[in-house]
């Protein structure tokens, strides 16, 4: 995979490392930080992790793609998986945190690496590589889905993504809250045939909200850091 520079490569190499370290022990885990100003920094970032999430004001939607893991009585559409259970895009496909997730999401492996763990999903549905479960926090989609539902997504998408809801990785996106990476829309693509194949003339991200303030996002095609399409919406799990 590539990366966009050691900075970004030096990030994710820390994130994988504490993923590890804070994750197995079988009963729990206890963090010790001699420095307040990194406890009360990871504190701030850790202490709502196991809340039941809970819808925003109507006057100020977020707009991002996020998940909150409820440690109690688990009602998600799907059954976590144990670690031996799990066998990866046969039973299982991975639960993202899309908050904290630091791979490129271009192959299985990053996916794999950026899971929070692995579940099993309904029999109706055919698990296949580069699917992944993520819930859907905010307002901008909620017509087609709604605040708070869990959806199925996939990087393996073929064909034409015209009139797909796309999960973009967002870069100051416009939403009337930033509020994260990434952005749930409809895509939206202006095309045409040219002498060496196609050539697009515009893309647009378009939300489908009841809330009139989420307006059309104009990709500009000619700005190398541009948000990237990084999966495609397949179905709100239910």
């Amino acid at each position: 995979r590539t990366v966009r520079n050691a900075g970004d490569a030096m990030l994710a190499l820390l994130k994988r490392t504490y993923r590890v370290l804070l994750s197995r022990g079988m009963k729990g885990c206890y963090v010790y930080f001699e420095d307040e100003a990194t406890r009360n920094f990871v504190r701030s970032r850790t202490e709502n992790l196991g809340a039941v999430p809970v819808a925003p004001p109507e006057a100020t939607p977020p707009s991002s793609v996020a998940v909150v893991v409820d440690e109690g009585l688990d009602t998600r559409p799907f059954t976590a998986l144990r670690p031996r259970e799990a066998k990866p895009w046969v039973n299982a496909v991975p639960l993202l945190d899309l908050r904290i997730a630091a791979g490129d999401f271009s192959d299985v492996q990053s996916l794999e690496e950026d899971a929070v763990q692995w579940v099993a999903l309904a029999d109706n549905i055919r698990v296949a590589p580069g699917m992944f479960v993520a819930q859907v926090v905010g307002e901008s989609m909620n017509r087609k889905v709604p605040n708070g539902a869990w959806g199925l997504f996939t990087t393996e998408h073929r064909g034409s993504r015209q009139g797909r809801v796309v999960l973009a990785e967002r870069n100051e996106l416009g939403d009337p809250e930033e509020s994260g990476r990434f952005t749930l829309k409809t895509y939206d693509a202006r095309k045409r045939e040219g002498a060496d194949g196609i050539v697009y003339d515009a893309v647009t991200l378009r939300p489908d909200s009841s809330d009139s303030r989420y307006k059309p996002i104009e990709i500009d095609l000619e700005d190398p850091d541009r948000p990237r399409i990084v999966a495609v919406f397949i179905a709100a799990l239910a």
